[in-house]
This record gives C-alpha cells, structure tokens and sequence, in this order.
C-alpha cells in the first residue's frame, strides 16, 4: 500500500500538516482507501470535520481505515479537542468510530420522502 498525503487548501490554513490520506494499492495503482478532512466553521470556532471516508470491500479487514484515521487524528490532535463526522446507523465505518473512542453528540435525524407521484415517474423510464 502507498500513502499519500492530500494537501487541501481548507485545511492547510488551519493546521500545519495534513489529515487527509488516500491510500494505492502499490501493484494495481488503485485507489481502495480515502480519508478526506474538511474544516466546520461553527460561531468563528472551527473544528475538523470527516467528509468522505471509505475503503473498497476488497480491501476490508485489513486496518486501512482505522489507520487512515488514527493518521487524522495524530496530526490534527495538538491544534484541535475534537473531530466531528456524521455517520448512518448501520455501516461499517460505524464500529469503528465508536472503537477509536467517538462519542455521540446531537442526533440529527433525516426523512427522506418520495411521493408516489416520482416512483410512478420513475417506473416509467425503465
């Protein structure tokens, strides 16, 4: 595997170094693994925020993405108390979190509607 830093511009006016990770699979040159930070202005306070993080099935189970993000974590850790990401209930990465020590803060929950008028409309382009 090949790790490479991202240097992101919304980060680096923030921290000194990089959080964000893409990793190759060195004899493919196929990206399987992303960890990729954003910075949350909340009241002229910000903290860093997880904004796509995954790692393709194949390449599961193999620690990628708990390293990927104990990398984040390291890096941002003396500039930042805290790291917030948004999750659905039920994924894999959930586990995860909750193992490198994440806490559940404000639960936001979202309905998504789609009226019986749309699936009609969407039935018909099959």
């Amino acid at each position: 595997m090949r790790i490479v830093s991202v240097n992101q511009k919304d980060l680096g006016k923030h921290s000194q170094e990089n959080a964000s990770t893409l990793v190759y699979d060195m004899a493919s040159n196929r990206l399987v693994g992303v960890c990729l930070l954003f910075m949350e202005d909340q009241q002229r306070t910000f903290y860093p925020g997880l904004f796509n993080f995954g790692v393709l099935p194949a390449h599961r189970n193999r620690r990628i993405a708990a390293n990927m993000l104990k990398r984040a974590l390291t890096v941002l850790h003396s500039e930042y108390p805290i790291m917030r990401l948004g999750l659905l209930q039920g994924t894999y990465a959930e586990l995860l979190y909750y193992n490198l020590g994440f806490m559940p803060a404000d639960v936001e929950v979202e309905a998504c509607v789609l009226p019986t008028s749309e699936i009609n409309l969407l039935k018909s382009f099959r």
